[in-house]
């Protein structure tokens, strides 16, 4: 048998199967052919230098929208760009052919699966309509908590995804090691969003900026490690709609404590519930989790090609002695007469080849 194996350059997206093994080696060859796709991390890397030049023009030109009190940035259109780009990678699949790249926690970053982060997504649902309630009675706003959702996925497409995964492509351009580059990327994008004018006028010591490094650093972590943007973006706006009021003046302090529990608590809390299951995925890649049956492995980037060498030349001499033993005899490279006349017959010498 003769193997030949052959990587495929681009991203395998399905590929042709034999039903059996059987069907390999009657077929004498099989060829195992896979079709690549256009990357999406090519719409992504797109997406996200229009992000970084949006963050530029909201940070020096005012917003021309408003909803009540709060401003709509420019970025909104590139930010919703990039949700409906990490969407189409979460459906198509791994998006690098090198799992152990610097950026692939970028790379391989998607929206956030259902069956990994299904309890947050029913609790955060839950906490944001009775939080958008209590602001629209307290605020006399039934719009701005979209305003707030709006702000919270422009600053997540920002400060999470786009600003440092340009300062770590950076950083590794000019020699940085892998930790050290991430590092880079992350500590400048939280500073930067911990300085924006919408966070300092909220600040009155040079102390109040711990909370916003804070939340900053632990939402990003928290996207890189489980590689999912979705659910930071709902826990940031829960915390928006609690906070607001209570920077304003019209709610308790309690409510911001609990927005922050629910938000970030259970942010953290789920995201090792579902790295836990990505992982148990990783390590049974036929079965995903919340189904009861196993699923189609994901299709190999290799092609394939096996040639069975059927020409086995097999010589066998099998001599019978049927009145000495009544069993087969091998003995190689002799020939034992057979005599008898049981049946009324002298049978002849034989000899049984196969």
């Amino acid at each position: 048998m003769t193997v030949e194996i052959r990587s495929v350059v681009g991203e395998v997206r399905s590929a042709e199967y034999p039903s059996s093994l059987g069907d390999t080696l009657r077929s004498g060859s099989h060829g195992l052919r896979a079709r690549s796709t256009t990357d999406p991390s090519v719409a992504v890397t797109a997406v996200v230098v229009v992000v970084v030049v949006g963050f530029l023009y909201d940070y020096f030109a005012p917003s021309p929208w408003w909803v009540g009190r709060l401003p709509i940035p420019m970025s909104l259109f590139p930010s919703l760009a990039l949700l409906v780009a990490l969407a189409r990678r979460g459906r198509a699949g791994r998006t690098t052919t090198d799992p152990d790249g610097p950026l692939v926690d970028f790379l391989d970053m998607r929206l956030g699966p259902w069956r990994h982060w299904r309890e947050f997504y029913v609790v955060l649902g839950i906490g944001l309509v009775v939080a958008a309630g209590y602001y629209s009675r307290t605020m006399g706003s039934d719009t701005e908590s979209l305003a707030l959702l709006a702000n919270a996925l422009v600053e997540e497409a920002q400060f999470r995804y786009s600003i440092p995964l340009l300062i770590a492509a950076a950083a590794l351009i000019v020699g940085a090691g892998r930790s050290v580059a991430l590092a880079i990327g992350l500590g400048i994008s939280s500073v930067t969003f911990a300085a924006m004018p919408g966070h300092l006028e909220q600040m009155t010591s040079l102390l109040d900026i711990a909370p916003f490094l804070a939340f900053a650093v632990l939402t990003s972590m928290v996207a890189l490690r489980t590689r999912s943007f979705l659910p930071g973006v709902l826990a940031h706006t829960l915390v928006n709609i609690c906070t607001l009021p209570v920077s304003l003046g019209q709610a308790p302090s309690g409510v911001r404590l609990a927005g922050v529990v629910i938000g970030l608590i259970g942010l953290v809390v789920a995201s090792e519930i579902a790295n836990q299951r990505r992982a148990w995925e990783a390590r049974a890649p036929g079965r995903t989790v919340g189904t009861k049956h196993p699923t189609r492995p994901e299709p190999l980037d290799l092609e394939m090609d096996v040639n069975v060498d059927r020409s086995l030349d097999i010589d066998i001499d099998i001599d019978l002695d049927f009145e000495t033993s009544l069993a087969p005899v091998f003995d190689e490279g002799t020939t034992v007469p057979v005599e008898g006349d049981r049946m009324g017959t002298v049978s002849p010498t034989r000899t049984l080849s196969a």
